[in-house]
């Protein structure tokens, strides 16, 4: 038996091939693990050249009662970076904060993200009922994006998926 946890990106390839190696299959994991990082650079490459500033603030939400997040330490913050958004509890030191509905609301994301599994509960419909949140940018223009949760909520081969929708969900001009 072999237990792995990646919290990062790196993590994840590293496990990808400690797995390979454990298995007797470390040049397919090692391919696997270059590609992912192929795809995911790839990524990165096309939304370096878009300013700091101009990139849109993000709100990852993990969970919605209570009402948690991403932190900076996460590959959930990873997959929002590397597709080229900034998260939007950055400055946080936990992992998944627990953080409250007035401080979403005062930060004002550009952007709503999650798995699809929250899907019922992350519509506009919804949000907008939730005090303050009609007020929300990404509320108001409609940039609520749901990513497959079998790709962005669990730290495999699948996570340059993730960053791939993700760009594709706040650049759609750049990732057509």
């Amino acid at each position: 038996v072999m237990a792995v946890a990646a919290r990062t990106v790196p993590g994840v390839y590293e496990n990808i091939v400690l797995v390979g190696q454990v298995t007797g299959h470390v040049t397919e994991a090692e391919q696997v693990a270059t590609s992912m990082r192929e795809r995911i650079d790839a990524v990165a490459a096309r939304v370096e050249s878009i300013p700091v500033e101009q990139r849109p603030t993000v709100f990852w939400e993990m969970w919605d009662e209570p009402l948690m997040t991403t932190g900076p330490e996460t590959f959930t913050s990873q997959i929002i970076e590397l597709a080229g958004g900034v998260n939007l509890f950055a400055d946080v030191t936990e992992n998944y904060p627990q953080v409250s509905m007035e401080e979403v609301v005062q930060r004002n994301p550009a952007a709503i993200m999650a798995s699809d599994s929250m899907g019922e509960k992350l519509t506009v419909e919804q949000i907008s009922q939730r005090p303050g949140w009609a007020e929300i940018d990404a509320v108001r223009d409609e940039r609520i994006y749901l990513l497959n949760g079998d790709i962005s909520s669990r730290a495999g081969p699948r996570l340059a998926d993730a960053v791939e929708a993700a760009a594709r969900a706040l650049y759609p001009d750049l990732f057509e």
